[in-house]
């Protein structure tokens, strides 16, 4: 690294090993560095980046702002305060960062990649597609941009580009967890649960501590109805990341399923702790308010699986049902019709949704 040639000083010295250490000790080193040379930017942009690391996200804004404001040139500093905006859920000032990064180096890949993550966050996934297109472009076997690029097609609906570019991007990094675990995710939205399996499988084989796989393998064995395997797949999934809120979910509804409601609530509770916008968690916790009596709990619940989702049928029918045993006939009404306007004609409850508007209707004063 030609800028730490020659005698380094204190500073240098310490910035040096915080690019080669990790976690805490990282810190510890580039603090040192930035005490020494409080206007040192490359210190402060690989500060601000072991921040981000560890999820201090605010610290890590300040470190990347002081990081550019001192060397306004420096892509990679525009390129990780993006990430950090992008965490906090600021996707246009994370887009316009990454902006930044390739208005001075327009081949900076990781750039163009990140764009199209926060453009995807913010429901662009044509830009999002547009980018890994780019990126593909500029770098053809880059692992990370057919695998990003799977994932946009498939949120898009377009399984079959999914298929294809989760099968490159295996083929780029065979060695790779994530190839197998996001075909199979491909193959699971396709319906092909059986090589769903074989792909979560296969990327256990490559990462054992993969809880994601280990999720979506136990939702593949719930929809085949390999209950028993299912649940080993959640329990083991949450033994290796207590965090993980899609076990946490499932394993939740099979436990309403086993007569299991204390369970089920401390699970859905997880579910939400860990995943504040997980919709179905909320609705189905308010189920399980409502059979225990407690109206304005669950009612609590559906409001906020409805705000998350507003075009949720499930939410606005149970909803209904909870407002009617309050006596709110007209919430009920409007909560059921809402309901069967949303829901497709397929929808498993839509004569339960039909009997309980009629009823409920019939009931309201003339």
């Amino acid at each position: 690294m030609t800028r730490f040639a020659g005698v380094l000083g204190v500073e240098e010295f310490s910035c040096l090993l915080g690019s080669i250490t990790e976690g805490e000790e990282r810190l510890v080193h580039l603090s040192r560095a930035i005490e020494k040379r409080p206007h040192y930017p490359w210190a402060l942009l690989l500060r601000g980046s072991a921040r981000l690391v560890l999820g201090e996200l605010d610290l890590a804004l300040e470190d990347l702002d002081r990081a550019v404001a001192l060397n306004p040139r420096q892509a990679y500093a525009y390129n990780d305060r993006g990430l950090v905006r992008y965490a906090k859920g600021e996707f246009d000032a994370a887009i316009a960062d990454f902006d930044r990064a390739l208005g001075l180096d327009a081949g900076l890949v990781l750039s163009i990649l990140n764009r199209g993550i926060a453009r995807a966050g913010k429901g662009d996934l044509e830009g999002a597609i547009a980018d890994c297109d780019r990126a593909i472009g500029l770098n053809p076997n880059q692992a990370a941009a057919w695998q990003n690029r799977a994932t946009f097609r498939r949120a898009k609906g377009d399984l079959k580009g999914a298929l294809a570019d989760g099968e490159r991007m295996i083929s780029l990094a065979p060695g790779v967890a994530a190839g197998p675990f996001n075909r199979g995710l491909t193959r699971a939205a396709l319906g092909e649960w059986r090589a769903a399996i074989a792909d979560y499988d296969r990327a256990l084989a490559i990462d054992p501590r993969h809880a994601e796989a280990m999720a979506s393998r136990g939702i593949a064995r719930l929809t085949l109805q390999e209950r028993e395997e299912a649940m080993a797949d959640f329990n083991q999934a949450l033994s290796v990341d207590p965090h993980q809120a899609t076990a946490y979910y499932y394993r939740g509804s099979m436990r309403v399923e086993y007569g299991d409601a204390d369970g089920a609530m401390a699970d859905f509770t997880d579910a939400i702790r860990f995943n504040a916008s997980n919709a179905p968690a909320y609705a189905s916790r308010g189920i399980l308010w409502e059979g225990l009596g407690k109206l304005d709990r669950a009612i609590e619940d559906y409001d906020a699986a409805l705000r998350i989702d507003p075009k949720y049928p499930d939410a606005f029918y149970n909803r209904g049902v909870a407002r009617e045993q309050k006596g709110d006939l007209p919430g009920a009404i409007a909560d059921f019709e809402r309901a069967l306007d949303l829901a497709p004609k397929s929808w498993n409850s839509r004569g339960l949704a039909e009997r309980s508007l009629e009823e409920a209707r019939r009931k309201r004063p003339k």
